[in-house]
């Protein structure tokens, strides 16, 4: 891939799955760029349910339930996309960081 083609790292919201972008990423690729939709850590595919919560009635359980996300910090979401478009692009890092630094994170 040449340094000026364009490649897409399209991102996931919360309850959604990668599949979401399977029409964009058709229309990007028949423009001739790459992408690549991303899930965010904990969420898409890699969503885990805590326990009860499948079953309001036993919401002792739910209330008690360590969230699936407590391990994640903001870097883990920021790193995922940035990561993988490095490895897609030749200059994937200085573009991560343009998104990076255009939704807000400061990195270093």
């Amino acid at each position: 891939m040449a340094e000026n083609d364009a490649a897409f790292v399209l991102v996931t919201g919360s309850g959604a799955t990668s599949f979401l972008w399977n029409p964009v990423v058709r229309e990007i690729v028949l423009g001739g760029h790459r992408a690549l939709p991303v899930e965010l850590p904990g969420h898409g595919f890699d969503t885990v349910f805590p326990a009860g919560y499948g079953t309001p009635q036993d919401l002792e359980l739910f209330a008690g339930s360590p969230s699936p996300l407590a391990g994640l910090t903001l870097d883990d979401y920021h790193h995922r996309p940035r990561g993988i478009l490095s490895r897609i692009h030749p200059s994937g890092t200085s573009a991560a960081q343009r998104w990076g630094k255009s939704a807000g994170h400061k990195s270093g």
